[in-house]
Formats: structure tokens, sequence, C-alpha cells
């Protein structure tokens, strides 16, 4: 199994910190693949509101350039 961990915390949130750390470990003793994503680490602009996404040749694929580049949505 896999699993994404979007951590929007701020910086100096330890105690979500810990929390994160107890989820991955119990996910990881059970096989799983963990990704976390520490959002306030990542350059993620807003929606434009343009529906560049909803193009025919890539409809899962936002436009704008930035960390969710090439990824597709969940």
């Amino acid at each position: 199994m896999n699993a994404v961990i979007l951590n929007g915390s701020g910086n100096s949130d330890t105690a979500l910190e810990k929390v994160q750390q107890a989820i991955i470990d119990e996910l990881t003793d059970k096989n799983w693949e963990i990704k976390p994503l520490i959002l306030h680490n990542m350059d993620i602009k807003p929606c434009a509101g343009c529906f560049g996404c909803w193009k025919i040749c890539t409809p899962d694929i936002p436009p704008l350039k930035n960390e969710t580049e090439g990824k597709k949505r969940i």
C-alpha cells in the first residue's frame, strides 16, 4: 500500500512532527510506502481559474509551473 502525508503545519510545530513520525513508523511496520510532503517547503501556486487543467490533451496535469508540475491529481 502507499500513503501520502500532507503536512501543512508551520516550521516550529514539533508536536505535529511527532504525530507524523508515529504514523510513518506504524505504516512502515505494515509494509506501506510513505511519502510525506511538507507543504510550507513547497512552491505551490494557487489556482488561477484559467481552466487550463481541463485541456483534453492533459486533463489531469496543472498548467502552472511549480512543484505540482507533472503530478497527477489524487
